[in-house]
């Protein structure tokens, strides 16, 4: 399936009466999706912030369920394998450098499993009007269509 974008206004948009994943009928539940990317908000002490757009996305309970298991799963695989790094790189005694290597080497193709999976829509870009959509289903972004059609930029 190939993503397809859509910008809307952000005040006007409005998603289908289905579940982007399974396309159930009546959605009971709602799930925040955040922008993929952050727009600039300020400096702290040691840091910048970002400041990432949320909207509420339709979901079903048990894709809701399958969503939040499958985030937590994430969380608790990236931590116990950077902990296994962390151990592994004190035991085989490596350098700063070759520590950090074999951290990414593991964690890397856990975070993208974990992110890039079962992830049907996602908010590329934002700004103070509008904001881009990009959605894998297209049985699920033709309704999105037809829902937004006043709204949609040609």
């Amino acid at each position: 399936m190939a993503w397809q974008q859509f910008s809307v206004l952000r005040k006007s948009c409005r998603f289908p009466d289905r579940c982007p994943v399974c396309l159930c009928v009546g959605p009971d539940r709602a799930l925040f999706i955040e922008s993929v990317s952050g727009h600039f908000s300020g400096f702290y002490l040691v840091a910048k912030s970002y400041r990432h757009l949320r909207v509420a996305v339709p979901f079903c309970k048990s894709c809701t369920r399958r969503i939040i298991r499958r985030s937590r799963w994430g969380t608790a695989c990236l931590f116990a394998s950077f902990f296994a790094c962390a151990g592994l790189a004190l035991w085989l005694d490596l350098s700063g450098l070759s520590a950090g290597v074999l951290t990414v080497l593991i964690c890397g193709p856990i975070m993208w499993w974990f992110q890039s999976r079962g992830s049907m829509l996602r908010i590329d870009d934002y700004d103070d009007e509008r904001m881009t959509i990009s959605i894998k289903h297209s049985a699920y972004a033709d309704l999105f269509r037809n829902l937004n059609m006043e709204t949609l930029e040609k």
